[in-house]
């Protein structure tokens, strides 16, 4: 029997201004949540999601050797058995980046894609170029199957996806702690465990008996509103909780995924957020190049 989410009366409901989200409240159609197509049939359901947990990420990089302090805003969609932690706005993000390269693409009708990154071809950029650079968001979404004890994170593109499968036991073996503290209103109990060379700290409540949580973690008598690391470089803060009302599903891309292991997967990954794309225009030509990142992110696993 399917459990209903029971929630404390002052749950608080945040609405972000994501495109996708905000088109919810003006109609009741289906919403997918995962992966990066738009069509129905190029998509699998998984299962229904009942509830929506809004984490504040916060982490620490460095950009010119010196640190500085990234956040973003993630979602963790939650059905009966399984889950997905994403970046809310990645689909749409991608979605408008792919429309404005086809319409700049159009000016011109001539591309040049010969050139891996900007360094190469800087010298063409002037003030007539119309220089645009691109900012998608986190790419990895994390699919977490409690009842089979599987996570598996999965990277969407239109050229290429892979996945890398973990078993939960893995990540989540937890020792509770008797300490207690309030997240986000609600009476939590501390948990540690040590995973891939970093010791994380969570704290969880039993008024939302559910056993997730952000990126990997979960398992815990209740759901998880807080993550830390023992080096003050990550934290997940849950800000906002939303219940759906059955028109969310949780869903993922009808395609061929490339099976890779969690150290190639994580290389993989690095590489591609490490450079963004970036657009101009020079001498007839719509240049389509890479821009390297100034900003280098720590690792969550250190492998």
């Amino acid at each position: 029997m399917k459990k209903k989410l029971l929630l404390k009366n002052f749950l608080i409901t945040i609405i972000l201004a994501s495109p996708s989200f905000v088109s919810s409240q003006n109609a009741n159609h289906t919403i997918n949540i995962g992966g990066i197509n738009l069509k129905a049939d190029e998509q699998i359901v998984l299962e229904n999601a009942d509830l929506g947990v809004y984490y504040q990420f916060t982490q620490i990089a460095t950009e010119n050797e010196k640190p500085v302090k990234i956040t973003d805003t993630l979602l963790l969609a939650i059905g009966n058995s399984q889950s997905i932690f994403l970046d809310p706005y990645y689909k749409t993000n991608l979605r408008k980046a792919a429309k404005a390269r086809r319409e700049r693409s159009l000016k011109t009708r001539l591309v040049n894609t010969e050139h891996e990154y900007l360094d190469e071809v800087l010298e063409l950029v002037d003030a007539t170029s119309d220089y645009q650079e691109e900012s998608l968001g986190e790419p990895v979404q994390i699919y977490k199957n409690r009842d089979k004890g599987v996570v598996n994170s999965v990277y969407n593109s239109f050229v290429e996806n892979f996945v890398t499968e973990q078993k939960t036991d893995e990540i989540n073996n937890w020792e509770i702690i008797n300490e207690t503290d309030t997240v986000f209103n609600y009476p939590c109990q501390k948990a540690k465990t040590n995973y891939a060379g970093r010791t994380y700290t969570a704290w969880f409540t039993m008024d939302i008996p559910i056993n997730d949580g952000p990126w990997k973690f979960g398992y815990l008598p209740g759901l998880i509103l807080k993550v830390t690391d023992d080096e003050n470089l990550f934290q997940f803060l849950a800000i906002g909780l939303e219940q759906y009302e059955g028109n969310r599903k949780i869903a993922k891309d009808n395609v061929k995924y490339e099976k890779a292991s969690l150290r190639n997967f994580n290389d993989y990954v690095d590489k591609e957020k490490s450079k963004s794309m970036v657009t101009f225009y020079s001498g007839g030509y719509l240049y389509m190049t890479h821009k390297k990142s100034p900003i280098k992110f720590n690792n969550m696993e250190k492998l």
